[in-house]
């Protein structure tokens, strides 16, 4: 889901000065939180489209039914 600068940060896992570091970058670049809020967004809207998880919900339960006979 997170693209490592583009919507967010990806850092080494236990790697808390990275992550500070990653943090205070956030807080100290309006430009950079804008363009995260943005790509984020968009994403979510192109991933969690209403119409694409109804089809995924209707294909789920026509599978359970199915599996029911």
């Amino acid at each position: 889901m997170i693209q490592n600068g583009q919507n967010g940060f990806l850092v080494p896992k236990e790697d808390a000065k990275t992550a500070c570091d990653r943090v205070l970058d956030l807080l100290d670049d309006k430009e950079l939180q804008t363009k995260f809020k943005q790509n984020g967004l968009k994403k979510v809207y192109e991933q969690y489209d209403i119409q694409r998880v109804s089809k995924a919900h209707e294909v789920l339960f026509e599978m359970i039914q199915n599996q029911g006979r």
